[in-house]
């Protein structure tokens, strides 16, 4: 098993560090909507760890690959994907009283 760390931040920097070796022209790095240094402790105590990885590694992209392109998208789902069915019946999505907003990325192959 793999940390966010391990994946979010480590991940990251290698493959920046490699792109830009390899004279790689553009790099788009897929990171997360809210991600931050602090995330506020909405439901976890210390907030979102997912999150913070996700921002650190925006900042070894960073180092690594200056001039990379940060896409923030929120919640990302594809073909064969149980996304929206799961939301659907957790009744998230359906809810007049809520007042969220989804905005989903759909990916294709």
């Amino acid at each position: 098993n793999f940390t966010f760390e391990d994946v979010n931040v480590t991940g990251a920097r290698n493959i920046a560090r490699i792109a830009r070796e390899c004279g790689v022209q553009t790099l788009v790095h897929v990171s997360s909507l809210n991600a931050c240094e602090k995330p506020k402790p909405v439901i976890l105590k210390k907030g979102s760890q997912f999150l913070a990885s996700k921002w650190r590694g925006e900042q070894a992209v960073r180092e690594e690959f200056p001039d990379a392109i940060i896409f923030r998208p929120s919640d990302m789902w594809g073909q064969q994907d149980h996304f929206l069915n799961y939301y659907m019946h957790q009744n998230l999505m359906s809810s007049k009283e809520s007042k969220k907003k989804y905005q989903i990325v759909f990916t294709k192959a």
